[in-house]
């Protein structure tokens, strides 16, 4: 189910996010088939699989027309309640954040929701008064979510993945693995997102 509901989140078409949650609250499986294929198995998606995979990763999904939010201010990392700050402006405004990368002084937000092309101007000038921070907006980034709940017993998923991009020829503007080790999330150029896909799709299932 977890595996799925990510897939579904970052836009496979083959499940709806809220489906698989209610799925997954009243213990249903569901069972994936294929149309067009006589397939009489299909993909089972179950509360719980006790077999390991015989690949580290489960599927990709991709979520294009996202966009960069840069703040950058020094010293931020010793303000206490600056990321909260931060956040509300985004919430006052209706605005979700998908992910937010950062270190020391720079922040980024990655924003999927077109809704906030709309509002850059008021975002901007509010986060500017709220922190005190330079603020910059850049895209178009498209991400791309690798799910499998066998990474967590393969070593170098994340280097299969930034080496098959790197051969590609393909800049990686964002790199977060999740912390239960279930999925890795990766920022490309919109126009590079094919490209990225195909390639990571080969690394892992190309053989």
């Amino acid at each position: 189910y977890d595996e799925a509901r990510e897939l579904a989140f970052m836009g496979s078409p083959i499940l709806q996010p809220h489906a698989v949650k209610h799925a997954k609250d009243a213990g249903i499986p569901i069972h994936v088939r294929k149309t067009d294929l006589a397939l009489n198995e299909g993909t089972w998606i179950r509360p719980r699989i006790d077999t390991l995979p015989a690949r580290p990763v489960t599927g990709i999904a991709v979520k294009k027309g996202g966009l960069v939010v840069s703040i950058e201010k020094y010293g931020m990392d010793e303000e206490i309640g600056f990321l909260a700050r931060t956040t509300k402006v985004f919430a006052d405004y209706g605005i979700g954040i998908h992910n937010c990368p950062g270190s020391v002084d720079p922040l980024s937000f990655i924003v999927l929701d077109s809704a906030i092309r709309g509002k850059i101007p008021e975002i901007t000038r509010d986060l500017e008064i709220e922190t005190g921070a330079e603020v910059r907006f850049s895209g178009d980034i498209a991400v791309i979510c690798v799910v499998g709940r066998g990474m967590l017993h393969t070593k170098g998923v994340a280097a299969r993945i930034t080496g098959a991009l790197a051969e590609a020829g393909i800049n990686i503007l964002m790199l977060n693995q999740g912390s239960s080790e279930r999925n890795v999330e990766i920022g490309v150029a919109d126009n590079d997102a094919h490209d990225a896909v195909r390639a990571i799709y080969n690394a892992f299932f190309g053989e």
